[in-house]
């Protein structure tokens, strides 16, 4: 093997590794939000009656390959690896469309800073605080980059587009966003030459986005049309909504507390009826608090991120040509695509962060192709890199340190309820508090009997029928609930407010039924007031 081959290896396939080594045992892994915790868990079984093999709207395909990976290994944390894995793939093609691109224009030792420095302040940050959505948007757009850039190789371009088409099969909406945010850096890889990949891909993304959308069952249909009207009453604060009956008030007070699982209850006429669009709310309140959220969000999280394209900007300025006005103008295409999504649906820190990594990217290629004596302004670059380094270096580790503080506290109280509920039926109404910043490494169980969850966007899993049908008999919510009460086995752990909700819940529904649900606090199992507590429940005469 030559030594430029060794180096290349080293550059791409090894150094990625390094990195996201050193940033494991550094900082530490964690997981940004409860979902990934939680559609583990359904993936895994724990929360259904055996390994579920389709999400429906996510995971598509990875969901089979991890349920039967989970059926052979039920402890070890298959979805963190692959989660992380796909973000190494990322990586490596990153490296790999650098490496070409900057060989012969800079020594070794500043190619291998470069590619640090980007992980640094790009990708580190996922790699840091990881979560589902994040890698589409990577995925999809280095994808097409990559395919972009080895559009004469049909081998590598077709290693590209599959990238591409991997993060679509995790989530098809945030991979099309990764495809959007990624076409100008293809533009600038290839001019002309890039529509084909991009918009090739782009089709194949609506096309299979279309067909799954012909083929979705009833029930599916109905998880998906729940599932985005909660999105954009919850998430989104797009919807408002109007009480008329006693059944209305039901159906939005569990939308209002995540209780997905009746659909007497939550379906998709309730949303059509009663949730509406007010525009002049939206337009005075909504989305002004969204776009104010959003920016601090950016300055807290994401200013280095943002700064260095204003500043590539401010300095391509200065040699204004075509092609510099063609780059200024896609860098308010962008700001515009941040303040649309602020203001419309929201900016987390899983969307920003991606999106303004790859953004980061796309603008170091057109200083590549375009601009290449940025790269001879040594004593800009370096006293700015050490500045930022040395600005970012405290905010990382002080995050970091606070991510493993409340890991800390969360893994107590899961461990705490695991005692408690070992061998016992398991209900569970907001658990999921404590799923937030656990170890993508670990696995973490609550029993070691299968759990039902009243709370949560994953109550839509049309799994948690089978379980209820298989815990007491029947699919029907409300006598599931009334029949686990009379289980001496049944342990409930609930969010205070959850817990008088589902007691309301079962007074108000069928006002003509004669029992109800009673829950009696019994326990705290953390000194945290937040996280969900022990009751016990017994029916009751209404």
């Amino acid at each position: 093997m030559g030594k430029i081959n060794k180096i290349k290896i080293t550059l791409v396939w090894v150094l990625p590794a390094v990195l996201l080594i050193a940033t494991w045992v550094i900082y530490g892994c964690y997981y940004e939000s409860n979902d990934d915790v939680a559609i583990s868990q359904v993936i895994r079984g724990e929360t259904a009656i055996a390994p579920v093999y389709s999400l429906h709207l996510y995971f598509h395909g990875f969901s089979a390959i991890l349920a039967s990976l989970y059926q052979i290994m039920p402890s070890f944390p298959w979805y963190g690896i692959l989660l992380y894995l796909l973000l190494y793939s990322s990586l490596i093609l990153v490296h790999q469309i650098l490496y070409e691109a900057l060989e012969y224009k800079m020594s070794l030792t500043h190619l291998c800073l470069c590619l640090v420095l980007l992980y640094w302040f790009t990708w580190q940050e996922t790699a840091l605080l990881m979560n589902y959505t994040r890698i589409p948007i990577l995925l999809s757009g280095v994808g097409i980059l990559y395919a972009t850039k080895q559009r004469t190789c049909l081998r590598s371009f077709s290693i590209g587009v599959a990238v591409a088409f991997l993060g679509w099969c995790i989530r098809p909406s945030t991979a099309l966003l990764g495809l959007l945010v990624a076409a100008p850096g293809a533009w600038w890889l290839a001019r002309y030459k890039a529509l084909l990949p991009v918009i090739g891909t782009g089709v194949l993304m609506l096309t299979a986005i279309w067909v799954l959308s012909v083929t979705y069952s009833p029930e599916e249909n109905r998880y998906r049309h729940i599932d985005i009207g909660n999105a954009y009453y919850l998430d989104y604060g797009l919807y408002q909504h109007k009480r008329n009956t006693t059944e209305d008030n039901l159906g939005i007070k569990s939308v209002d507390n995540w209780a997905f699982g009746d659909s007497t209850v939550v379906n998709e006429k309730l949303f059509n009826e009663k949730f509406y669009f007010d525009k002049y709310l939206f337009l005075r309140q909504t989305a002004p608090d969204k776009v104010i959220s959003s920016y601090r969000l950016l300055r807290r999280y994401c200013l280095h991120l943002v700064l260095f394209p204003v500043i590539v900007s401010i300095l391509v300025f200065t040699r204004i040509d075509a092609k510099a006005k063609e780059f200024l103008l896609t860098q308010v295409g962008f700001a515009l695509l941040l303040l649309s999504l602020s203001a419309v649906f929201k900016l987390p820190l899983r969307l920003a962060s991606p999106l303004c990594s790859l953004w980061v990217l796309c603008v170091l290629l057109y200083i590549v192709n375009y601009s290449p004596w940025l790269f001879k302004l040594k004593s800009v670059w370096q006293w700015g890199l050490c500045i930022a380094v040395l600005s970012y270096a405290p905010v990382v580790w002080q995050q970091s340190r606070e991510y493993r503080q409340k890991r800390l506290e969360n893994e107590a109280y899961l461990r705490q309820v695991y005692l408690v509920a070992k061998h016992r039926t398991l209900v569970s109404g907001g658990i999921e508090r404590a799923y937030q910043y656990l170890s993508p490494f670990s696995t973490y169980e609550l029993s070691d009997l299968p759990v039902l969850t009243l709370m949560g966007w994953l109550t839509l899993e049309p799994s948690l029928s089978d379980l209820r049908q298989h815990m007491t008999g029947t699919r029907d919510f409300e006598n599931s609930i009334l029949r686990l009460a009379n289980k001496p086995n049944t342990l409930w752990i609930m969010h205070e407010p959850f817990a008088s909700f589902i007691e309301s819940y079962t007074q108000m529904h069928r006002p003509t039924a004669k029992n109800a649900l009673s829950l009696e606090l019994k326990r705290s199992l953390s000194t945290n007031p937040q996280f969900a507590k022990v009751y016990s429940g017994k029916v009751i005469n209404k």
